[in-house]
């Protein structure tokens, strides 16, 4: 159903990334003053007076941050999504949007393929260190790029407080209006219901997939009939809406095994469940000697 949001959805920055980034603010001014007035004292100009206006400048810089990162906002309503950032804002409308890239890693795994992105070890031992939630229903790391029709491009991170239902609110209303648009193709990849296509590795027939599987890091596997090696692996941020195509290939009988990593809108998440599980309940063939 299009149209689903009835009142606005507003989410503020979580707070660990903001208070480490004061932490170190106050270390770098420490770490100045330590420096700097001793130097000053002294009308020393050495390496001591020179690091100590390098700590200073970079704590004005992390202040600065800091107040930028508390301004940040993610704004959804009826019409759209806007994200009010350090540098400025930036809206897309529901409609104008014509595909989504989107990646769901565990920070703590290696970098995922194709982001360029370098996770601060310090973000990643706060992430991590908040309460669990079930399987596939935490977005722990990497992003949502929203693309238009027109070029505009806007960007979800994770570092919102809540933003595991900002995500959900943002699927439930884009997925009705992209399953009736996308086509068969979705960047490298095809898939029209009886072939998996890949511009250079060929094609696979139904039969022939043994499994597609979704990695901690972001890397999706598609797996062939017999063989140990992955067929094809690409980047999940590479396949654009990744996950109608994941739901598409479930429906048509593939297995997808999801990393729980991975967030999912509770539809998706349950049609995978569901497959699975009628997967399982099928009868297997066993050999008799």
């Amino acid at each position: 159903m299009m149209g689903t949001m009835d009142t606005d959805l507003e989410l503020k920055p979580a707070m660990g990334g903001r208070v480490a980034i004061a932490f170190l603010t106050l270390l770098c001014f420490g770490l100045a003053a330590l420096l700097l007035v001793p130097a000053a004292r002294h009308a020393r100009h050495d390496d001591a007076l020179a690091i100590g206006l390098g700590c200073a400048v970079l704590g004005v810089v992390l202040l600065w941050l800091t107040v930028g990162i508390g301004r940040r906002r993610l704004i959804l309503d009826r019409d759209g999504v806007t994200v009010r950032g350090v540098l400025g804002t930036k809206r897309i409308a529901w409609s104008a949007v014509s595909s989504y890239s989107f990646v769901s890693i565990d920070p703590s795994s290696q970098a995922y393929y194709g982001q360029g992105a370098v996770v601060a070890l310090i973000v990643v031992a706060v992430i991590k260190a908040v309460r669990k939630k079930p399987q596939n229903r935490k977005f722990k790391g990497g992003r949502l790029v929203l693309h238009g029709r027109g070029g505009e491009k806007v960007t979800v991170m994770a570092w919102f407080r809540d933003i595991d239902q900002g995500l959900e609110r943002i699927f439930a209303e884009l997925h009705p209006r992209l399953a009736a648009t996308t086509g068969a193709g979705f960047g490298k990849l095809a898939f029209d219901g009886r072939i998996l296509s890949h511009e250079t590795k060929g094609v696979l027939a139904l039969p022939e997939i043994e499994k597609v599987v979704v990695s901690p890091n972001g890397m999706v596997s598609i797996r062939k009939v017999g063989k140990r090696l992955a067929w094809a692996s690409i980047g999940m941020a590479k396949i654009p809406c990744s996950l109608l195509l994941f739901e598409r290939l479930a429906d048509h009988g593939v297995a997808v095994e999801m990393s729980d990593a991975v967030f999912l809108p509770l539809p998706t998440l349950g049609l995978l469940a569901r497959l699975k599980a009628a997967r399982e309940s099928l009868p297997r063939a066993r050999i008799h000697s």
